[in-house]
């Protein structure tokens, strides 16, 4: 009868742990940062960053952080967008004007401490959600290169709404989290309020998103007109790929990532990595239905990265 709460325990206990070690090491002026090199996996979620990082971290030229929400929350506590570690009001949608000169000194403390392999030319993190900050990584991490990896909005949207449903994940002392949308569904009502402050659809637009599927395809949506965004801003240090492409083309794929990143294209690793990589399953044949507007640019995207199914109008 204990077994089924153990893991719920011991990620309370891990979470608080990092959390606290995070800003202790964020507070600590005697640490001189590391200057190293950095490189953020971003995309929306359920599009294959886990795969690519997974894929990236065995390169020994690379350092990894993968999802450090705890090291986020360090820096401002606005940046907990689940809730983790405490309840506020978070930001998702972040640029220059978040910025404070101390953000960036907390981040390269946080960076010195939590760097595991010591030899590393370089640093990947890999937050999905970072899509909505970089304005802001721009000012803490400057010059830093963004991957941004695409996945057909369907797989996405469908994969969303499994987690979201079934929501397993579960932590001691938090009740009310969904594995997808956070504590209270934090997460989703900041989406919900920034995007509207950003002026990209109506209040009573979003209102009619009342699904797990359509809250994940507005999700994925948003996070595409972040890309198109900032590709145009940040020219060669923004590569983007998609999902298919690197299981597909996994040789082409890294040849065209290790040359981004300048790192080795080592040989042995390559053979290891790619033996490694599957496709996930495909949910083409799945329903989605949005509002109009956002049904229009759910579907602008989909046929921008060639992605052959579309979502349906509901007006």
């Amino acid at each position: 009868m204990f077994f089924p709460f153990l893991k719920p325990w011991l990620r309370s206990v891990k979470y608080n742990y990092l959390y606290k070690s995070a800003c202790k090491h964020a507070a600590d002026n005697s640490i001189s940062p590391v200057a190293l090199p950095g490189a953020f996996i971003v995309g929306c979620g359920r599009s294959g960053t886990t795969l690519l990082g997974d894929i990236l971290s065995s390169h020994n030229e690379v350092s990894y952080l993968f999802e450090p929400y705890y090291l986020w929350a360090a820096i401002d506590p606005r940046l907990d967008i689940l809730n983790l570690f405490a309840d506020i009001e978070p930001s998702l949608y972040l640029d220059d004007s978040f910025f404070l000169a101390e953000h960036k000194h907390r981040f390269e403390r946080c960076l010195t401490k939590f760097i595991q392999n010591k030899k590393a030319n370089l640093l990947i993190e890999k937050t999905p959600l970072n899509i909505f900050r970089i304005g802001w990584i721009e000012k803490i991490y400057p010059g830093a290169k963004f991957i941004h990896i695409v996945r057909d909005g369907f797989d996405v949207a469908k994969s969303i709404e499994r987690l979201a449903t079934t929501n397993s994940y579960k932590i001691f002392g938090k009740p009310n989290l969904n594995q997808w949308w956070g504590n209270n569904n934090i997460k989703w009502k900041t989406l919900r309020k920034d995007s509207v402050s950003m002026k990209y659809h109506e209040l009573k637009e979003i209102d009619l998103l009342d699904t797990h599927i359509s809250k994940a395809a507005y999700e994925w949506s948003l996070s595409l007109k972040e890309a198109e965004l900032w590709q145009a801003k940040l020219g060669d240090r923004f590569l983007a790929i998609t999902y298919q492409q690197l299981v597909e083309y996994p040789l082409e794929k890294l040849t065209e990532i290790a040359c981004f990143l300048e790192i080795e294209l080592d040989p042995i690793w390559l053979e290891k990595v790619i033996s490694g990589i599957h496709s996930a399953k495909s949910y083409s044949s799945t329903q989605i239905v949005l509002p109009e507007a956002i049904c229009r640019e759910f579907n602008y995207y989909q046929e921008k990265y060639g992605f052959l199914p579309r979502a349906q109008s509901s007006n």
